[in-house]
């Protein structure tokens, strides 16, 4: 298997945290500011500053999960892009995939070897 290929295809769920913690770090921020305001304090321009920079990182997380979804989708073999799409993006393991396709185990353990190997060569990953 194309191990750098999978690394790739398996940070889809690191970015998708990545962006979850920094919406919880924005939720935070917004009820800092929300308090200082509340008490007629002015707003820091550090905090202002802090939550561009974490909306911005946020951003970018989304932006590079989202690239990845579309380059699975932009793959030209349809049992390749649903079987990348079920185990990258739903998180879903190979026991459950190969029930909702139709295909026995083995050949769901195998799919998945080809499948990442074939994503590795469509986008010159790990070659």
């Amino acid at each position: 298997m194309n191990q750098a290929a999978k690394q790739y295809l398996e940070s889809v769920r690191r970015l998708e945290e990545r962006a979850d913690q920094r919406r919880i770090e924005l939720e935070l921020i917004d009820r800092d500011m929300k308090q200082i305001e509340r008490y007629g304090g002015p707003v820091p321009g550090e905090m202002t500053s802090l939550r561009q920079e974490v909306q911005q990182e946020r951003t970018q997380f989304i932006h590079d999960r989202n690239s990845i979804i579309e380059q699975i989708q932009g793959m030209e073999n349809e049992t390749y892009r649903v079987f990348l799409y079920k185990r990258y993006v739903e998180y879903k393991n190979l026991e459950p995939i190969s029930m909702e396709m139709h295909y026995e185990f083995n050949y769901i353990r195998q799919l998945h070897s080809i499948a990442v190997q074939a994503f590795g060569r469509c986008y010159g990953i790990g070659e």
